[in-house]
C-alpha cells in the first residue's frame, strides 16, 4: 500500500486531483524544495530511484542525475522545457524511460514525468535492426565487389586469348557487362542509404541557375553528342533551398535523356518557369528530351522503387524522387509532344521557391 497522509503543504491543491493525473507530477518551491506530489510520483521514486518522496525536502537529494534539478530551475526562470526517453536512475532495477517536463507553476516549477518506456524500446529496437542490416549491407557490398573484381580479372584474360570465336568473345562481353551491373548496384545501394539518412537535413540557398549550368556542362563532358539548350535567362536568381544531394536529381534525369535519345545528337532542353502549388510558390525545372519516350501507363512507376520498369540497378529514378520528397517538392513525367510519347519526355521538378 501507497502512503495516504498528504502529500502537499499547499491546501488549495487536492491530494485527488493530483492523483487523478495519469503522469507523476511534482511541485517545488523557488528553493527547489518539494512543494506537492502525486501517487505517481510516490511510485516513480520508490521503484525507480529507491526513495520516498516527502514535503520540504530539496529535489536535488533525489537524483544522481543533474537533469531536472536543471529543467526546473530553467522553470523558475520562466521557461518551458522538455526531455524525451530519460532514465532516472541506471543503478536501480527500474528499466523504464520518461518524458520529462518543467514548466513554471503559481509558486515555483512543476516536473512531469510520462512514461515512454515502451515507445523508447521499440526506438532502440529499430536502431539495432537498422544498424545491424546497415553491416550486414556493407558486408555484403565489400565481399560482392572483391569477388566481382576478381571475375573480371579472369574475363579480361579470357578476352586476350587467342582463337576465340565472335560469339565466344560475345559472351565474354555480356559476363564482363553482367559484373559491371553488380558493381553498380551495389554503388546504387549505397548512394540510396546515404541519401536517405543525409539528403535534406542542412539545406542552404542554392541558385538553379548555377546547378543546371553545372550538371549540364558535366553530362557533356562525358556525352559530346548531348546538346543541352539552358531556355532561361542566367541573370535572375532563382534560390531553392537543398544541398549537393540535388546534382544527383538533374545529373540522372540528363543521363537518363542521353541514354535514351537513339539519334546521333541528343538534344535536349531545360527551362525554369514559376509555378503555383496549392498556397506554395515553387521553381518548376522542365527538362525535355527527343528519345524514345514513356507510355502513359508508365508515367509513374517509373519513379517507384524495383517495379517492372526499374529492375536490377535500374533504381536512379526512384533515388531522384526520395531526394526531390526531402526538399518538399515534386516530381512527375510529361510526354514533350502532348499525347505522342514517341517524340520524348518532360521532365518536372518542382523545388519550394526560397
Amino acid at each position: 500500500m501507497h502512503e495516504t497522509a498528504p502529500r502537499s503543504k499547499d491546501n488549495n491543491i487536492s491530494n485527488k486531483i493530483l492523483d487523478s493525473v495519469p503522469a507523476a507530477l511534482v511541485f517545488v518551491d523557488r528553493e527547489l524544495k518539494v512543494n506537492s506530489y502525486n501517487r505517481a510520483w510516490s511510485e516513480l521514486c520508490e521503484q525507480c530511484l529507491g526513495k520516498k518522496s516527502a514535503a520540504d525536502i530539496n529535489i536535488i537529494s533525489l537524483f544522481s542525475d543533474e537533469t531536472p534539478a536543471r529543467m526546473l530551475t530553467e522553470a523558475l526562470h520562466g521557461k518551458t522545457v522538455t526531455q524525451n526517453g530519460f532514465r532516472f536512475d541506471l543503478k536501480t532495477a527500474c528499466d523504464r524511460y520518461f518524458d520529462l517536463t518543467a514548466a513554471p507553476a503559481a509558486s515555483g516549477a512543476l516536473l512531469m514525468a510520462v512514461d515512454s518506456t515502451e515507445r523508447c524500446q521499440s526506438i532502440k529496437r529499430l536502431e539495432a535492426a537498422k544498424s545491424e542490416a546497415e553491416f550486414y549491407v556493407d558486408l555484403m557490398s565489400h565481399d560482392i565487389r572483391n569477388f566481382n573484381q576478381v571475375t573480371m580479372g579472369y574475363i579480361e584474360l579470357l578476352q586476350l586469348a587467342e582463337k576465340l570465336t565472335a560469339s565466344e568473345l560475345a559472351y565474354l562481353e555480356k559476363a564482363q557487362k553482367g559484373v559491371t551491373g553488380s558493381n553498380r548496384l551495389i554503388d546504387n545501394i549505397k548512394k540510396i542509404r546515404m541519401i536517405r539518412q543525409f539528403a535534406g537535413k542542412s539545406p542552404v540557398p542554392m541558385d538553379l541557375n548555377a546547378i543546371l549550368k553545372q550538371d549540364a556542362g558535366d553530362v557533356q563532358k562525358v556525352s559530346p553528342s548531348a546538346k543541352v539548350s539552358l531556355e532561361f535567362s542566367p541573370g535572375v536568381k532563382r534560390l531553392v533551398m537543398v544541398d549537393d544531394y540535388v546534382h544527383e536529381i538533374f545529373r540522372h534525369i540528363l543521363e537518363n535523356a542521353v541514354k535514351y535519345d537513339p539519334h546521333p545528337e541528343k538534344l535536349i532542353d531545360i527551362a525554369i518557369v514559376p509555378a503555383r502549388i496549392g498556397d506554395m510558390d515553387y521553381w518548376s525545372v522542365r527538362i525535355a528530351d527527343h528519345g524514345t519516350g514513356i507510355p502513359e501507363d508508365k508515367k509513374k512507376s517509373v519513379f517507384e522503387r524495383m517495379t517492372a520498369t526499374t529492375k536490377g540497378a535500374g533504381v536512379g529514378l526512384s533515388i531522384v524522387r526520395v531526394i526531390v520528397d526531402k526538399y518538399g517538392g515534386f516530381i512527375h513525367a510529361e510526354d514533350r509532344v502532348r499525347g505522342d510519347p514517341s517524340q520524348g519526355a518532360v521532365f518536372v521538378v518542382d523545388l519550394p521557391k526560397t
